[in-house]
Protein backbone atom coordinates (compact mmCIF):
# COMPACT_ATOMS: atom_id res chain seq x y z
CA UNK A 1 0.00 0.00 0.00
CA UNK A 2 2.43 2.68 1.18
CA UNK A 3 5.11 1.12 -0.98
CA UNK A 4 3.12 1.66 -4.27
CA UNK A 5 2.62 5.19 -2.51
CA UNK A 6 6.21 5.83 -2.39
CA UNK A 7 7.27 4.32 -5.57
CA UNK A 8 4.67 7.14 -7.38
CA UNK A 9 6.88 9.85 -4.61
CA UNK A 10 10.21 8.22 -6.40
CA UNK A 11 8.65 8.83 -10.23
CA UNK A 12 7.34 12.29 -9.28
CA UNK A 13 10.97 12.72 -8.36
CA UNK A 14 12.78 11.27 -10.68
CA UNK A 15 10.98 11.55 -13.51
CA UNK A 16 8.61 14.59 -13.24
CA UNK A 17 5.92 13.91 -15.32
CA UNK A 18 2.90 15.33 -13.34
CA UNK A 19 -0.28 14.93 -15.15
CA UNK A 20 0.72 11.06 -15.66
CA UNK A 21 1.92 10.84 -11.67
CA UNK A 22 -1.39 12.51 -11.18
CA UNK A 23 -3.41 9.28 -12.63
CA UNK A 24 -1.31 6.97 -10.94
CA UNK A 25 -1.67 8.73 -7.45
CA UNK A 26 -5.10 8.82 -7.28
CA UNK A 27 -5.45 5.20 -8.08
CA UNK A 28 -2.66 4.12 -6.29
CA UNK A 29 -4.24 6.48 -3.12
CA UNK A 30 -7.56 5.29 -3.38
CA UNK A 31 -6.62 1.05 -3.34
CA UNK A 32 -4.30 2.19 0.01
CA UNK A 33 -7.99 4.00 1.00
CA UNK A 34 -10.10 0.94 0.14
CA UNK A 35 -7.63 -1.94 1.50
CA UNK A 36 -8.06 0.22 5.33
CA UNK A 37 -11.59 -0.32 5.23
CA UNK A 38 -11.49 -4.02 4.56
CA UNK A 39 -8.71 -4.16 7.47
CA UNK A 40 -11.36 -1.62 9.27
CA UNK A 41 -13.79 -4.71 8.52
CA UNK A 42 -11.30 -7.48 10.24
CA UNK A 43 -10.26 -5.78 12.94
CA UNK A 44 -12.00 -6.58 16.09
CA UNK A 45 -9.58 -5.92 19.30
CA UNK A 46 -9.10 -2.84 21.21
CA UNK A 47 -5.69 -3.17 20.07
CA UNK A 48 -6.17 -3.55 16.45
CA UNK A 49 -8.50 -0.75 16.37
CA UNK A 50 -6.14 1.32 17.81
CA UNK A 51 -3.26 -0.16 15.55
CA UNK A 52 -5.64 0.56 12.22
CA UNK A 53 -6.32 4.42 13.22
CA UNK A 54 -2.47 4.67 13.88
CA UNK A 55 -2.29 3.21 10.42
CA UNK A 56 -4.99 5.50 9.05
CA UNK A 57 -3.25 8.78 10.34
CA UNK A 58 -0.07 7.79 8.98
CA UNK A 59 -1.34 7.17 5.54
CA UNK A 60 -3.09 10.60 5.67
CA UNK A 61 0.30 12.06 6.69
CA UNK A 62 1.71 10.32 3.57
CA UNK A 63 -0.76 11.47 1.42
CA UNK A 64 -0.38 14.90 2.81
CA UNK A 65 2.94 15.26 1.23
CA UNK A 66 2.19 14.64 -2.24
CA UNK A 67 1.00 18.13 -3.34
CA UNK A 68 4.05 19.84 -1.01
CA UNK A 69 6.75 17.56 -2.87
CA UNK A 70 4.69 18.24 -6.39
CA UNK A 71 4.86 22.17 -5.59
CA UNK A 72 8.76 21.72 -4.34
CA UNK A 73 9.42 20.26 -7.70
CA UNK A 74 7.56 22.46 -9.53
CA UNK A 75 9.50 25.60 -8.04
CA UNK A 76 12.46 23.80 -8.23
CA UNK A 77 13.46 23.39 -4.49
CA UNK A 78 15.07 20.12 -4.09
CA UNK A 79 16.29 20.41 -0.93
CA UNK A 80 12.48 21.03 -0.09
CA UNK A 81 11.51 17.70 -2.02
CA UNK A 82 14.42 16.04 -0.75
CA UNK A 83 13.66 16.50 2.87
CA UNK A 84 9.83 15.33 2.19
CA UNK A 85 10.70 12.27 0.53
CA UNK A 86 12.87 11.37 3.69
CA UNK A 87 9.29 12.29 5.68
CA UNK A 88 7.14 10.25 3.15
CA UNK A 89 9.87 7.12 3.71
CA UNK A 90 9.40 7.35 7.23
CA UNK A 91 5.94 7.46 6.82
CA UNK A 92 6.03 4.56 4.74
CA UNK A 93 8.27 2.25 7.14
CA UNK A 94 5.75 3.10 10.21
CA UNK A 95 2.80 1.88 8.25
CA UNK A 96 4.60 -0.98 7.28
CA UNK A 97 5.02 -2.03 10.36
CA UNK A 98 1.68 -0.67 12.07
CA UNK A 99 0.11 -3.17 9.31
CA UNK A 100 2.76 -6.14 10.02
CA UNK A 101 1.69 -5.67 13.89
CA UNK A 102 -1.97 -5.41 12.86
CA UNK A 103 -1.76 -8.42 10.86
CA UNK A 104 0.30 -10.28 13.83
CA UNK A 105 -2.88 -10.10 15.94
CA UNK A 106 -4.93 -11.21 13.40
CA UNK A 107 -2.56 -14.16 12.87
CA UNK A 108 -2.54 -14.88 16.77
CA UNK A 109 -6.53 -14.96 16.40
CA UNK A 110 -6.70 -17.32 13.63
CA UNK A 111 -4.35 -19.80 15.08
CA UNK A 112 -6.47 -19.11 18.77
CA UNK A 113 -9.45 -19.84 16.90
CA UNK A 114 -8.15 -22.93 15.13
CA UNK A 115 -7.11 -24.52 18.39
CA UNK A 116 -10.47 -23.50 19.58
CA UNK A 117 -12.09 -25.16 16.48
CA UNK A 118 -9.83 -28.11 16.52
CA UNK A 119 -10.22 -28.54 20.89
CA UNK A 120 -14.21 -28.36 20.63
CA UNK A 121 -14.43 -30.89 17.43
CA UNK A 122 -12.59 -33.12 19.57
CA UNK A 123 -15.04 -32.75 22.62
CA UNK A 124 -18.27 -33.18 20.27
CA UNK A 125 -16.54 -36.27 18.87
CA UNK A 126 -15.68 -37.83 21.78
CA UNK A 127 -19.07 -37.07 23.26
CA UNK A 128 -20.78 -38.99 20.24
CA UNK A 129 -18.11 -41.75 20.76
CA UNK A 130 -19.50 -42.02 24.31
CA UNK A 131 -23.28 -41.36 23.41
CA UNK A 132 -22.58 -44.61 20.39
CA UNK A 133 -21.18 -46.30 23.40
CA UNK A 134 -24.14 -45.79 25.83
CA UNK A 135 -26.59 -46.33 23.17
CA UNK A 136 -25.33 -49.69 21.84
CA UNK A 137 -25.17 -50.46 25.80
CA UNK A 138 -28.47 -49.74 26.52
CA UNK A 139 -29.41 -51.72 22.84
CA UNK A 140 -27.84 -55.07 23.85
CA UNK A 141 -29.58 -55.01 28.08
CA UNK A 142 -32.51 -54.55 26.24
CA UNK A 143 -31.86 -57.43 23.59
CA UNK A 144 -30.54 -59.37 26.83
CA UNK A 145 -33.79 -58.38 28.74
CA UNK A 146 -36.14 -59.35 26.10
CA UNK A 147 -34.55 -61.89 24.71
CA UNK A 148 -34.47 -63.59 28.48
CA UNK A 149 -37.92 -62.62 29.23
CA UNK A 150 -38.83 -65.05 26.73
CA UNK A 151 -35.92 -67.76 26.79
CA UNK A 152 -36.42 -68.65 30.34
CA UNK A 153 -40.17 -69.43 30.39
CA UNK A 154 -39.07 -71.70 27.02
CA UNK A 155 -36.75 -73.37 28.82
CA UNK A 156 -38.64 -74.21 31.97
CA UNK A 157 -41.43 -75.90 29.92
CA UNK A 158 -38.61 -77.66 27.72
CA UNK A 159 -37.12 -78.51 31.07
CA UNK A 160 -40.44 -80.08 32.11
CA UNK A 161 -41.29 -81.95 29.05
CA UNK A 162 -38.22 -83.60 29.15
CA UNK A 163 -39.09 -84.72 32.34
CA UNK A 164 -42.11 -85.97 31.23
CA UNK A 165 -40.88 -87.83 28.05
CA UNK A 166 -38.22 -89.40 30.18
CA UNK A 167 -40.84 -90.81 32.60
CA UNK A 168 -41.70 -88.68 35.25
CA UNK A 169 -45.24 -87.98 35.42
CA UNK A 170 -45.23 -86.14 38.62
CA UNK A 171 -44.33 -82.48 37.51
CA UNK A 172 -46.39 -79.61 38.64
CA UNK A 173 -47.52 -77.11 36.82
CA UNK A 174 -45.05 -74.38 36.01
CA UNK A 175 -46.53 -70.73 37.59
CA UNK A 176 -45.50 -67.69 34.86
CA UNK A 177 -46.20 -64.47 35.61
CA UNK A 178 -46.99 -63.63 32.14
CA UNK A 179 -50.23 -64.20 30.28
CA UNK A 180 -49.21 -65.04 26.96
CA UNK A 181 -48.84 -67.99 24.48
CA UNK A 182 -46.19 -69.19 26.58
CA UNK A 183 -47.97 -69.03 29.99
CA UNK A 184 -50.86 -70.93 28.60
CA UNK A 185 -48.43 -73.43 27.76
CA UNK A 186 -47.06 -74.03 30.75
Amino acid sequence: MPTHLYSVFADLIINQDFEENAKRWEQEKAEMQNDLMIAGSLVDTDKEIELLKKAEIIAEELISQYDPTKTALLTGDMGKAKEIDKLVNKHKEDFGRTVREIADNLRVEMTEADELFISTTASVSLLSIILAVIGAASAIALAYFITTSITRPVNKIVTQANEIAEGDLDQAKISLKSRDEIADLA
